[in-house]
């Protein structure tokens, strides 16, 4: 590449960068002060409702800025209204403040990490309930547009590795919820993916509350509903 060629495009990232930060600068306003609208509009529907304190503790402050940071930062709704879901609920939970805002962050790191998959298998194990055994085999299957059999395994483990491991959202084990027989384990490809591919899976409660509190519209004891 010659000298007058780099200079030439030198010369047009200069001109082009300072319009297209202007650019950028007007658009991320706007949208984050849209979104911003949007979730506090949503939040007034609830306006007949009673909060516990926790609304207006030091945790509940916190909670509510960092749900606004990430309401302004997310661009798919389906997650903004997630949030908003998760603030409602916090608000009229009666537990103690502090175990209110922990559960609530880890919440948000959720909202944050969970895909299309990750619900998808975590609606299973609500179905089933905290009884359930539900085989890795069966929620490997309901995987969906995963073109090769090593693609739906592999996206069933990370998916099952965060709601398990990370989140504590369901249980799993060789036996879970089953009648125990003691056997000896043989492998000649000992993993820890071998091993949780062997696993039966059950929701755990916080896994219930995600999904009731979060992924549903909160339910309202007072017969509330958004207007």
């Amino acid at each position: 590449m010659n000298d007058a060629l780099i200079e030439q495009i030198q010369t047009g990232l200069t001109n082009y960068v300072p319009k297209l930060a202007s650019l950028y600068g007007t658009w991320a306003t706007a949208q984050r002060l849209k979104r911003a609208e949007e979730l506090f509009a949503k939040l007034s529907q609830y306006h007949g409702l009673a909060f516990t304190q926790f609304a207006t503790s030091d945790a509940g402050f916190h909670l509510l800025e960092n749900v606004v940071q990430r309401v302004e930062a997310e661009h798919l709704a389906s997650k903004r209204e997630r949030f908003a879901n998760l603030l409602i609920s916090s608000w009229i939970d009666e537990r103690p403040h502090q175990a209110v805002f922990d559960e609530a962050d880890l919440f948000l790191r959720a909202i944050d990490r969970f895909t299309d998959t990750h619900l998808q298998l975590l609606g299973i194990l609500y179905d089933g309930g905290v009884k359930a055994s539900i085989p890795f085999q069966q929620l490997q299957e309901s995987v969906e547009n995963a073109p090769e059999q090593t693609n739906l395994r592999g996206i069933a483990l990370i998916a099952l590795n965060d709601i398990c491991s990370a989140f504590a959202m369901a249980n799993r084990s060789w036996d879970l919820n089953r009648t125990k027989q003691g056997a000896l384990m043989f492998s000649g490809n000992l993993s820890p993916e071998n091993i949780s591919r062997k696993c039966f899976h059950a929701i755990t409660h916080r896994g219930i509350r995600f999904i009731e509190h979060v992924i549903r519209c909160p339910k309202l004891d007072a017969g509330i509903n958004p207007s």
